[in-house]
């Protein structure tokens, strides 16, 4: 439904936010980082996309420590 949704509202944070947090529940984490910085792309001051985004680069950097990968998801960039 998310993707749907997003069909028809693909300038909406609030749907990129929501496909993020479910893309990165699934363990897709390249795919669920686009849409959160997305997100943030469409509203910079989106506090809710910006703490999602620090957990799911802190989810992904354990994957890839336990996966034995070495690639690191940068982190968002912090506002002065």
């Amino acid at each position: 439904h998310l993707r749907q949704a997003l069909a028809l509202s693909p300038n909406s944070f609030e749907v990129h936010n929501n496909l993020g947090i479910a893309l990165g529940s699934q363990g897709n984490f390249d795919a669920a980082l686009h849409h959160l910085r997305e997100a943030l792309r469409l509203n910079p001051d989106f506090e809710e996309a910006k703490q999602n985004l620090r957990l799911l680069t802190a989810q992904a950097d354990l994957a890839g420590t336990k996966k034995g990968g070495g690639g690191s998801v940068p982190p968002l960039p912090v506002s002065p």
